[in-house]
């Protein structure tokens, strides 16, 4: 619903924003929006520039319509999942 507006205000942070396209079984990108199961869009975001990234996470969290982010500042990981062709390495911090 708020989705045309919370892209302006990441742009506006200097971000690039796409909606992240729904694929079907086959994988195929089905040109419409990916839709989580709280019904929302995702909004994938590259080209910012993070020097303060607690600051980021919160700036980003209080624009209306945002749910969550990614940037995970706050509450950091202490379980980081590292996966290749044949193999899962789980480093614990």
């Amino acid at each position: 619903m708020a989705s045309a507006q919370v892209q302006r205000m990441l742009q506006a942070l200097g971000g690039v924003v796409n909606v992240r396209s729904g694929k079907d079984l086959a994988g195929q990108t089905m040109g419409q929006p990916f839709v989580t199961d709280n019904q929302a869009w995702i909004l994938d975001v590259h080209g910012l520039v993070i020097e303060h990234p607690s600051e980021l996470e919160a700036q980003i969290n209080q624009i209306p319509g945002v749910i969550c982010n990614g940037i995970f500042a706050s509450q950091s990981a202490s379980i980081l999942l590292v996966s290749n062709d044949d193999r899962v390495e789980r480093i614990v911090f």
